[in-house]
């Protein structure tokens, strides 16, 4: 499988797909993603490339998939299988790009264009085009080169459950429409807690408290979008109004957050500068 992350990318994975598919005798699929498709950008044609036509041949022992051949094909496979995993290894669709730091990103497609906006040259990158089979040789020589690493992929955790092996992370988030991650193929919520409006402003500031106090190992993210979205769009501690719509004291999330113990603490507002109300992060450890 090839995963293209923009148009050029798009014609020469096709014309390599072809190549792959007759070299290997294999299916190949080009995996396409919304932003891939909903983009454009200049390409290189180059020239076309002329080729024979294949002529139909009979080959029931291959083509006819009844059991007693199906069997007797199984062997073919896994021997296709180790082949395309050597031809991942040497792929010109999976590059290294070198920079100066001790951040790793692996990434396929439209989503290593998604990291390369957000961190430039603050990382370095193994760009995958060609997902399946997948490079773990490459993985490994690249993986021990950080201290840190990311794996960045479009929802399914594909090459992350065979890099990362975090099946022992527990996440812990509550209602609302997030909830959903918890479903597949995100799969990124493990229990809820309770809420009132404003998750941070009822509840979540005891929860936070114990973190504290506890010494947990644990990294909260606290959504601030400056209203309470769920139940209502009205105004709450963090807002600067009370419920009548008038001028109250604001209370600071960081503040807060800082005076309960945590020493540990990052706040991110993403967007055009000067739109004060936008969603912001605020990245809390325990320890």
């Amino acid at each position: 499988m090839f995963e293209p992350s923009d148009s050029q990318e798009c014609i020469d994975m096709t014309k390599e797909a072809y190549k792959v598919s007759e070299t290997y005798d294999v299916p190949v699929m080009i995996r396409m993603t919304t932003r891939v498709c909903h983009s454009k950008s200049l390409v290189e044609e180059k020239d076309r490339q002329e080729v024979a036509p294949v002529l139909y041949q009979k080959q029931r022992d291959k083509m006819d998939a009844v059991p007693a051949i199906s069997k007797r094909r199984r062997y073919v496979i896994e021997e296709r299988e180790e082949k395309l995993k050597g031809y991942a290894e040497s792929c010109p669709f999976n590059e290294i790009e070198m920079n100066d730091t001790k951040i790793g990103i692996i990434a396929a497609g439209a989503a290593y264009l998604y990291a390369k906006e957000a961190l430039g040259d603050k990382a370095l990158y193994l760009e995958l085009g060609f997902t399946y089979s997948l490079p773990m040789e490459k993985f490994k020589t690249f993986s021990d080169n950080f201290d840190e690493l990311y794996v960045i992929e479009e929802l399914d955790p594909f090459m992350e459950e065979q890099i990362c092996h975090r099946k022992d992370t527990v996440m812990i988030g509550d209602i609302g429409c997030y909830a959903l991650g918890g479903a597949a193929p995100l799969n990124a919520k493990d229990l809820a807690v309770c809420m009132g409006d404003s998750t941070f402003f009822h509840t979540g500031i005891n929860s936070l408290t114990d973190v504290a106090y506890n010494s947990s190992n644990a990294i909260c993210v606290i959504l601030d979008n400056r209203i309470t979205g769920m139940t209502g769009h009205q105004d709450n501690p963090g807002t600067g109004y009370n419920i009548k719509g008038e001028p109250a004291t604001l209370i600071d999330v960081e503040t807060v957050v800082k005076a309960l113990g945590i020493k540990h603490v990052r706040t991110v507002t993403p967007g055009p500068e000067g739109h004060e109300r936008n969603a912001g992060l605020g990245f809390c450890h325990g320890r």
